[in-house]
């Protein structure tokens, strides 16, 4: 992967919370990939009540990328799962608040909350779209 032609997604659980971290570009090219991996990883965990986005990774979100997060955050809306922007960086901090969505995506503050992706007990999953083919194995 490189600059802003790729996106990799690790999903890690700590019930109740389960972290995406994205890694690269949330944008045109990958906008649609990172929703099917959030559903996909969604449906593998039921008793999710915090969807937790970790954003340290993410070096640009264009207007489709943040499209596919109020998407997201409708889609959770109708379900008891709330959603977190964890460790956003100044870009998407000042897309969000130019944008005027950042109270809406950001119910909660970015308080770092993000469950960490390697340990003893926390199952793991990683997608990526660098190969063009969907998640890998």
């Amino acid at each position: 992967m490189s600059g802003r032609a790729g996106l990799q997604v690790t999903v890690a659980w700590r019930e109740p919370v389960l972290t995406v971290r994205a890694v690269g570009a949330l944008d045109f090219d990958t906008g649609e990939d990172f929703s099917r991996w959030t559903s996909e990883a969604l449906a593998d965990h039921p008793g999710a009540r915090t969807l937790c986005v970790d954003c340290a990774g993410l070096d640009h979100v264009d207007s489709t990328g943040l499209s596919v997060l109020l998407m997201l955050r409708r889609r959770l809306r109708t379900t008891d799962v709330e959603l977190r922007l964890a460790h956003r960086n100044t870009a998407l901090q000042r897309l969000l608040e130019i944008t005027g969505t950042l109270d809406h995506l950001t119910d909660v503050p970015d308080d770092g909350t993000a469950a960490p992706t390697r340990s003893a007990d926390t199952p793991e999953a990683s997608y990526a779209d660098n190969s063009g083919h969907g998640p890998a194995s």
